[in-house]
């Protein structure tokens, strides 16, 4: 993959790159990627962030508003796997014949292009964790999906890539794994059906037999039991089958058994987030193993957006039903038998995605909800007020509140979560 000659390596299809919701955590990470590469990036995004910023001091130039203008003169639009298909800009590009790529799409061409080893990650919460262990890796670069709590860049070009993708678009579209023919595949968790993240027929199985079909496939890690207890890995490479078991106590990762990983976990490893976030510490374990390499012991960690921040407050900027109802099962667990309240403020990415029922079944362990208005840009206090009233309808003490309101009525609580990106929780 590397050395590579920037522009000179890539076809003429990345010229000149417009990337639709360019401040999204997804798509920015095309954007660094592509910026790496020398290219020059434009794109779009409704508002402002720290993303936007550090993509504009990188030269990047963003309109925040529908450009239809710009995109005249693209040589590709990217955007986000869901992405309205009657935006501005996609009936602008379709009226010009200008390919449009999806966030995946684009990484396969990219990868295609470039050549070198790939590993894809995917889990419906963690994924994005195992790609952040890739800076262990000399050479290595990662397109994680997730921007990184210390400021730094979620995506890096590197020899080697790792790359966090979304399942449900695999399953949507079986033929892009035809365009990562020789990639490993780390699954880092795998949720039931029962709160409606996958359709029925999109089983663990499923993916594992579409997995399987590429033509000499690289290895692939997944689970085969998981609990807030154990867990246990499958790794299948060609001829290759082995279990791994792993045991969760007090933050610390450990084996259950005398094995192979014995040299390299001889006192443990610490992890901190939800045991969902633990997963993805337990994939990146196997594959390291694996690979022959050895991790950094004492400094190798997998700490997830759910974080504790102070008095028995804590904060998950994810927000789809599995992320929630494992934050609340882990909150739970740290202190059994205390009320839980939550605040969320809505993406509409999320919010209109799931059923009414679907929320109420993830939000009936918390003895409070707050819905904080105004929501992030897409949804409206409006809608607040109806996603409120359809959860009190289905048995959920809700509340729609400002984000001052919020805070005042967190001042003498403990086990409550904040549900949201970072603002939610600044002074």
């Amino acid at each position: 993959m590397m050395p590579f000659d920037g522009t000179n390596a890539l076809p003429n299809l990345w010229n000149a790159p417009y990337l639709c919701g360019i401040g999204g955590i997804g798509v920015s990470g095309v954007a660094l990627l592509l910026l790496d590469l020398g290219m020059t990036v434009t794109g779009s995004d409704l508002r402002r962030s720290e993303i936007t910023d550090m993509l504009e001091i990188r030269g990047v130039k963003i309109a925040y508003e529908p450009s239809p203008d710009r995109v005249s003169k693209a040589s590709v639009l990217i955007t986000p796997t869901s992405f309205p298909q009657k935006h501005p800009e996609i009936l602008e590009a379709r009226k010009r014949a200008i390919p449009i790529l999806t966030r995946t799409q684009a990484l396969a061409q990219l990868c295609a292009a470039l050549g070198g080893h790939i590993t894809l990650c995917f889990g419906t919460t963690a994924r994005a964790k195992l790609a952040r262990f890739a800076k262990y890796l000399p050479h290595t670069g990662w397109c994680s999906g997730a921007a990184c709590t210390d400021g730094t860049p979620h995506a890096k070009i590197g020899n080697s890539m790792f790359l966090d993708l979304d399942e449900r678009e695999f399953f949507e579209h079986p033929e892009l794994w035809q365009a990562f023919p020789h990639a490993d595949v780390i699954i880092t968790d795998w949720q039931t059906n029962a709160q409606n993240y996958y359709q029925p027929q999109c089983t663990l199985d499923a993916f594992l037999e579409h997995a399987q079909k590429r033509p000499l496939p690289g290895s692939t890690i997944f689970p085969i039991h998981e609990s807030p207890d154990e867990f246990v890995f499958k790794y299948l490479s060609h001829e290759t089958e082995r279990d791994y078991r792993f045991y969760l106590n007090n933050g610390m990762l450990s084996l259950c058994s005398q094995s192979l990983l014995d040299p390299i976990l001889p006192k443990g490893i610490r992890y901190s987030g939800t045991y969902a976030d633990a997963g993805a510490l337990v994939a990146a374990v196997v594959w390291f193993h694996e690979h022959g390499i050895t991790p950094p012991n004492k400094d190798i960690r997998c700490i997830g957006w759910f974080n504790r921040l102070h008095n028995g407050q804590y904060h998950d900027i994810r927000m789809h039903p599995v992320n929630i109802r494992i934050a609340l099962e882990t909150l739970q667990s740290y202190t059994p038998n205390v009320p839980i309240f939550a605040a969320i403020k809505p993406f509409a990415s999320t919010l209109f995605a799931y059923s009414p029922e679907t929320w109420a079944n993830i939000f009936k362990s918390a003895n409070q909800l707050y819905i904080i208005t105004p929501p992030y840009e897409g949804c409206t206090d409006e809608d607040c007020y109806q996603f409120c009233s359809q959860l009190i309808d289905n048995h959920i003490s809700a509340q729609c509140v400002t984000l001052i309101q919020a805070k005042e009525l967190a001042k003498d609580k403990t086990n409550w979560i904040w549900i949201g990106a970072p603002d939610i929780i600044g002074n």
